[in-house]
């Protein structure tokens, strides 16, 4: 059993009193000042317009308090009274069943034993004093709210702490505002008060209207008979994300038996939605590298990354295709790449004939008061179905005609390994829903699971290639916050609007002379992720910061990682997990450094008066009512030296939600896991297509560059599956 779930009485005593400090319920006098930070934001604060007037049209048609929740002050005041009384204690959320669970993922394995024993020590006096080599003497347990809050914020100043700092603080926000939905008694009071809508009262974020089609997936009873009568397909696809798309068409449309095998659940539309979304994410959404330097994010549905992901169709940079080529020694066909590219390019119809979003004004406004080029960024058409989690691109343009071609869909299955005999994989072994194990059979395999997934079951399946694994890219991201006078309204699917709104439709790219820059682009997020990455100071001060939600821009600066150390291992176990590592290169790190400098400079200009960096040992900055907000301002350069000063650190918050290269493709055994076709070097009739042969991280949005390595290779497959027929 893990540590984080074995905990004692005491120690899970401690993990409710540290999660009760960082989400409390507020003061009487607290509560005064929490009523203040609300006028000032509508009376005050808003009253300080600057360029941002001009950003959107929209500005000018709605007053701040029309626009951000249409409440008058009296009425507001009882909300932010629910609001500052509402905390961990009164969320309903549960030690054993909702916090230990997420640390579990959250905490790096390595780590969990120290962690342990540090809540072990916290439960006395005795073990406080030697915790703190002599520095408390009074145990957590018996401190006051004041002085827990206090404790946790000395947390930062240490780096043997910082990370215990930053997974207890992300942790508990991100519970408690995710699960705000739940909290059934004063939720629409809560939810009123950030700016938003009760699901109740807007449909749309508590279930999206069904999809006008379905997957229809495989019943065990049919698994049963296949077994009974020794059925073989012509392929087995392991996993259904974004990869998977291509390549299920492709060889259903001539005329091949397809069975596509998704670990995660068929049933779109019981996860879909703001309140389940959580489910369709490997370990509910974030999970930690071993030893904790970054947190990753991975779909686990039908549709994996399609279905969780805004539709982003991005063509590979011309520079990432000449690399590639050199690091093949020129095997890599990039011409023929760009030729598929385009051609799936227009079978997504993809455009940029789009409204803009408010935070995507803001981004745009920045950047030309800066003098940069910001790039519009092309979107599958985008329909409401799936922008909230149903099946996305890989269900509306490939899953649902690949089922009228006679593909198959099994979901909540795990495959095991696969199935070799003589050097050649024959298919796979693999975990029904209830539990029985089963052989399935086919001509060829096809690995697209993913650069997590892939090679931890390549290993799993005895191959011996040194390369599977290693090599691990990322595309690093931090995310930095800034406030505008104004709250902003992304319109998202407003029927009112001439043209669809999207959440992330620009980006600004801060290219480097060896192109592995960054790139700055908006970030929406709900309240569970939105108030985790705000950096916690406080209880009132994170409640305070929350109240501005509606306002805040979020922007993510996402590297393109050039040397840094990723690997993807196996432990001897078979049954355990595969684990991860990784580790940011100096030069990574500088790209990173830079692109938050320039993110905060970018929100600056475009008028935010009030930022966050994600450096959790540097305080927030906020120009003075009397001060003009901009880029030059003598503090605010001061402010931005401290960042640097500071660096980047894994207890930061480093995240990842495009991973790649782990099994990267190449021309030879001695520099690559897989051939150029897609084929392992070691066992035939095994092909991988996801994202993990890219040879080196692609440096955008990866949908349409894993898409276009998919068709490749499937061409490919098509041949061998013919040779085979011919023999």
């Amino acid at each position: 059993m893990s540590i984080m779930l074995n905990l004692s009485e005491p120690q899970k005593e401690v993990v409710k009193l540290i999660y009760d400090a960082i989400m409390p319920s507020l003061s009487q006098n607290e509560r005064h000042a929490l009523v203040k930070t609300y006028q000032d934001i509508h009376d005050t604060v808003f009253g300080h317009m600057s360029s941002t007037e001009d950003l959107a049209e929209t500005d000018s048609d709605h007053g701040p308090d029309e626009k951000q929740s249409g409440l008058s002050l009296d009425d507001a005041k009882t909300k932010i009274d629910q609001f500052a009384k509402w905390g961990f204690l009164t969320s309903g959320l549960s030690i054993e069943k909702d916090v230990l669970p997420l640390l579990q993922v959250t905490i790096a394995e390595s780590s969990q034993a120290n962690v342990a024993r540090a809540l072990k020590l916290m439960s006395s006096s005795m073990g406080m004093c030697m915790f703190t080599m002599g520095k408390k003497s009074t145990s957590f347990l018996n401190m006051s709210m004041k002085e827990r809050q206090s404790y946790i914020l000395s947390w930062r100043k240490t780096n043997s702490m910082r990370m215990f700092y930053r997974a207890f603080t992300t942790t508990a926000t991100f519970l408690c505002y995710s699960h705000i939905y739940n909290h059934s008694q004063h939720a629409a009071d809560l939810i009123q008060i950030l700016g938003l809508k009760h699901p109740l009262q807007d449909t749309r974020f508590l279930t999206a209207p069904p999809p006008k089609h379905h997957i229809h997936t495989v019943s065990i009873d049919q698994v049963e008979a296949w077994i009974e009568e020794k059925y073989s397909f012509d392929a087995i696809i392991v996993g259904s994300g974004v990869a998977a798309g291509p390549c299920v068409l492709e060889l259903a449309k001539a005329g091949k038996t397809v069975l596509v095998i998704e670990k995660g659940s068929g049933d779109l539309q019981a996860t879909a939605g703001v309140q389940n979304n959580y489910e369709q994410f490997h370990s509910g959404g974030f999970f930690t590298s071993k030893q904790g330097s970054i947190t990753m994010s991975a779909a686990s549905t039908l549709g994996g990354g399609s279905t969780v992901g805004f539709g982003a169709c991005v063509k590979t940079p011309p520079y990432v295709l000449r690399e590639w080529e050199q690091r093949t020694n020129k095997a890599f066909d990039a011409e023929d790449f760009e030729k598929d590219m385009e051609m799936l390019y227009q079978k997504m119809k993809a455009t940029t004939d789009f409204k803009h979003s408010d935070a995507n004004m803001r981004l745009i406004y920045g950047c030309t008061k800066l003098q940069r080029t910001v790039k519009e960024l092309a979107h599958v058409q985008p329909q409401q179905d799936v922008s909230l989690g149903y099946g996305g691109i890989n269900l509306e343009m490939w899953f649902l005609e690949a089922q009228q071609h006679g593909a198959l869909f099994l979901c909540d299955t795990t495959v095991d390994q696969v199935f070799i005999r003589h050097d050649h994989a024959q298919g796979v072994m693999c975990t029904l829903s209830n539990g029985q194990q089963v052989t399935l059979h086919s001509q060829v395999v096809v690995m697209a699971s993913g650069a997590l997934q892939t090679p931890h079951l390549l290993k799993k399946s005895g191959l011996a290639n040194k390369h599977i694994g290693q090599h691990l890219r990322t595309h690093p991201t931090v995310y930095v916050n800034g406030y505008f006078p104004n709250p902003l309204d992304a319109n998202i699917n407003d029927d009112s609007l001439s043209k669809p709104t999207l959440p992330v439709s620009a980006s600004y790219h801060l290219n480097a002379e060896d192109d592995h820059g960054c790139r700055i682009e908006t970030q929406p997020l709900g309240l569970g992720k939105f108030s985790s990455l705000m950096s916690w100071h406080g209880g009132l001060h994170h409640k305070q910061t929350m109240l501005g939600y509606k306002h805040g821009c979020t922007l993510l600066v996402r590297c393109r990682d050039r040397n840094s150390n990723g690997v993807v291992s196996t432990l001897p176990d078979s049954n355990a997990p595969p684990t991860y590592e990784y580790h940011l290169s100096d030069h990574d790190h500088k790209t990173l450094l830079s692109g938050i400098i320039e993110s905060l400079n970018i929100l600056t200009a475009a008028g935010a008066r009030h930022l966050h960096c994600p450096q959790i040992n540097v305080e927030p900055f906020v120009f003075k009512r009397y001060e003009e907000a901009y880029t030059k301002h003598p503090r605010y350069l001061d402010w931005l030296k401290s960042i640097y000063d500071a660096g980047v650190t894994s207890a930061d918050g480093i995240y990842s939600m495009h991973q790649m290269s782990s099994c990267r493709m190449g021309y030879s055994i001695k520099n690559s896991a897989v051939q150029l076709t897609g084929e392992t070097w070691e066992i035939k009739n095994l092909y991988v297509i996801d994202a993990s042969v890219m040879p080196s991280a692609c440096g955008c949005n990866p949908m349409l560059t894993i898409q276009t390595l998919s068709y490749g290779i499937t061409k490919k497959i098509l041949q061998r599956l013919e040779l085979k027929r011919r023999l």
